[in-house]
């Protein structure tokens, strides 16, 4: 199977997830047009929903620090939606850590 990636773009992906999310389409029909497994499709949801919106994206102050809410304490990479999503389309063990696919 071609990778999500190669055959479409990030935007193109969270249109379709956000029809889904919006009752426009059924998860088989955006299933279908990915070309995607039922795992893999709720995997690039949670991605999806757990993505900020622009409304919830945290804004830096003036000396370029940010304070983020509602997060467990911890270590954490900061990422953009973008790559983060484009890792998960690469790498189908991204959204699932126990994944026999996943790569090192």
């Amino acid at each position: 199977m071609t990778q999500v990636h190669r055959r479409f773009s990030d935007e193109q992906v969270r249109n379709l997830l956000r029809s889904y999310e919006e009752g426009f389409m059924e998860r088989s029909q955006v299933e279908d047009v990915l070309g995607i497994s039922k795992t893999r499709f709720f995997a690039l949801l949670k991605l999806y929903r757990k993505a900020p919106r622009p409304e919830q994206a945290p804004t830096a102050d003036q000396e370029g620090h940010f304070i983020l809410t509602g997060i467990a304490p911890g270590a954490y990479r900061p990422s953009t939606w973008e790559v983060a999503q484009s890792e998960a389309l690469r790498d189908p063990g991204l959204a699932n850590p126990s994944s026999p696919n996943r790569s090192a």
